[in-house]
């Protein structure tokens, strides 16, 4: 169901960020510890170049995965709206328009018909061939 898939991929990016943003502290307390030095002696360049650079791999991983999981999101939001667009095509009241839609919905019922059955080539080429492939869960 798109929305449960919806929701979970949410729940999902949540937890992968949280842990990420924790690499990312994680990462910038190591560099605050580096740069106050207890003994008062200058800190080396090469130790603070090392430091910055694992701050930055970090917020680099974040922002990939920060990226990679909108697009996942968006993907299945997208999903989402084709059904409801779908659905608010059936308040329409022109008898074409209707007859239309009431196609569609038996096209759509065949296709999760073949799939529960098993016939997921003749499912796939049914979806591509009406163009429902967003409304239904192949």
């Amino acid at each position: 169901v798109p929305y449960e898939l919806l929701n979970k991929k949410f729940r999902s990016t949540q937890k992968v960020l949280d842990r990420e943003v924790s690499h990312v502290q994680a990462a910038a307390n190591e560099l605050e510890k580096g740069l106050i030095n207890n003994s008062g002696s200058p800190v080396a360049t090469g130790e603070i170049t090392r430091l910055l650079g694992g701050v930055v791999a970090r917020l680099q991983v974040l922002k990939r995965k920060a990226e990679e999981s909108i697009a996942e999101e968006l993907q299945a939001g997208m999903v989402c709206k084709r059904r409801l667009d779908h659905l608010k095509e059936h308040a329409n009241s022109s008898p074409s328009v209707v007859n239309q839609w009431r196609r569609q919905r038996l096209d759509r019922m065949l296709v999760e018909y073949f799939l529960r059955k098993g016939y997921y080539k003749t499912a796939q080429k049914l979806a591509d061939t009406t163009e429902m492939r967003d409304l239904t869960n192949i």
